[in-house]
């Protein structure tokens, strides 16, 4: 609750000296003090709730063993303003009526040290010495120590215990008592910290892995498709991706082969992955052809992308009777076809921007898939594959050695080769750390 500066016994005085615990010679601390220390921390560590924890805290100022009396834990901002988070607590055998309505007493003189310094420190108005501030309140009016104990400081506020002692207890030991308690609580609140922050790592993690097998459901499970053997590869450098890899039926009984590869990393790219695989369904399912259907896709992304966003793709539809294609390259690695023989080229490329760019017509490429060839279309993750060394493994490395594994997988499945290109790819990086997400799609026609 915030302080009425009104209600408080305050004092503008001007300060003298002040006793800080690193100034002084070690305390002794008795044995019965460290046990009852080491119960808070364990106290402390079970109680939720960080008003509990405070009023632990400051409870065990005004315990009989500790003989405080008077507790309360405070914040206090840079600009002087102060909120009182626990108390004040007193002892409860000596708790007067008077007591338990009158404001406490606190120091501007302490507090204004403690903000200055940032220890532990120690003040009263029995003695009057260069080691000591004196308090403004009359020793006539009631003899006592103050301790205060920074328990958390910030740039522009800070935490702190503040406690009250009778006449008897203004030694270094009380103080380093004291500061030990606030350490304690230091400790206690690192911990609650730390598990704080791993709750939430595993909250993060679990919708993580959420989006992760949520975006698994985007690819495709159906691959077994009449006069055409498929193979998909999908790895996501992060628990999600910006590749988006699809086989989708067309009306006219062709078959809509598509590989895209939004701009960035992560979360953004997955959300606009997955309006990529809901828009090219929904219009490979209109009817629009694959060139009305990058059109609308790109009409749609050039709307709603953010700026500086794009998305590459490659899309092809295939007519697995007659090997005949229809290639659409948007801004994207060129597909490629390798032959039974270890021939190699590439379809269409460098003709249309990627999509979301702008609202240029996208324009198409005719081409024939022989039987016994071997379709591959792949995002950038493929070809900019760096290894231990930082070298790219770059178009050619990837068509050479993807033409290979063709010629010497003539007759077995595509599945095989795509088993052979992963490892291939693998071999390559070694172990470098992948950097980008990969995906490709391998198709022939048998």
């Amino acid at each position: 609750m915030p302080i009425d500066p009104g209600g408080l016994h305050f004092e503008e005085d001007k300060p003298t000296a002040i006793r800080k615990l690193g100034e002084l010679d070690p305390p002794r601390i008795a044995a019965k003090h460290l046990f009852t220390l080491m119960d808070l921390s364990r106290r402390l560590l079970s109680i939720e709730d960080a008003t509990d924890r405070f009023d632990a805290l400051c409870q065990l100022m005004v315990r009989e063993d500790f003989h405080g009396s008077m507790a309360l834990a405070l914040r206090l901002r840079q600009n002087g303003a102060l909120t009182i988070l626990s108390g004040p607590h007193r002892p409860f055998q000596s708790l007067r009526r008077e007591d338990s309505v009158a404001p406490p007493y606190i120091s501007r003189r302490v507090l204004a040290a403690v903000q200055d310094t940032r220890e532990p420190v120690l003040a009263g108005n029995l003695v009057s010495d260069s080691a000591t501030v004196e308090l403004t309140m009359s020793r006539d009016v009631m003899a006592l120590w103050v301790v205060a104990c920074p328990l958390r400081v910030e740039e522009q506020m800070m935490n702190l215990l503040y406690v009250t002692l009778p006449p008897d207890f203004g030694s270094v030991e009380w103080l380093g008592l004291i500061a030990l308690a606030a350490e304690v609580y230091q400790q206690a609140e690192s911990a609650w910290e730390a598990r704080r922050h791993a709750q939430a790592h595993a909250a993060i993690e679990r919708e993580l892995e959420m989006a992760h097998q949520i975006q698994r459901t985007f690819v495709p499970k159906r691959l077994e498709f009449k006069a055409l053997d498929v193979a998909l590869g999908f790895e996501p450098c992060r628990w999600v991706g910006g590749d988006y890899v699809d086989i989708v039926p067309m009306p006219d009984g062709r078959l809509m082969l598509a590989v895209a590869d939004v701009c960035g990393k992560g979360l953004q790219a997955a959300l606009i992955g997955s309006s990529v695989h809901t828009m090219v369904r929904a219009t490979v399912d209109a009817g629009r052809g694959i060139t009305g259907m990058m059109d609308r896709l790109n009409a749609y992304l050039c709307e709603y992308l953010p700026e500086h966003s794009f998305v590459t793709m490659v899309a092809v539809a295939l007519d697995p009777a007659t090997g005949r294609m229809e290639c659409v390259n948007a801004g994207h690695p060129p597909a490629l076809v390798a032959t039974a023989e270890g021939g190699l080229r590439h379809l269409q490329a460098a003709v249309n921007p990627a999509l979301g760019v702008g609202p240029v017509p996208m324009e198409a490429h005719q081409s024939v898939l022989a039987p016994g060839e071997v379709l591959a279309m792949y995002t950038d993750g493929l070809t900019e594959l760096r290894n231990s060394s930082k070298q790219m493994l770059g178009l050619h490395a990837l068509g050479t050695g993807f033409a290979k594994l063709c010629a010497t997988s003539a007759g077995r499945p595509v599945a095989s080769i795509a088993d052979k290109l992963t490892h291939m790819l693998e071999e390559f990086r070694g172990d470098q750390l992948p950097e980008d997400d990969r995906a490709f799609l391998l198709a022939r026609r048998t």
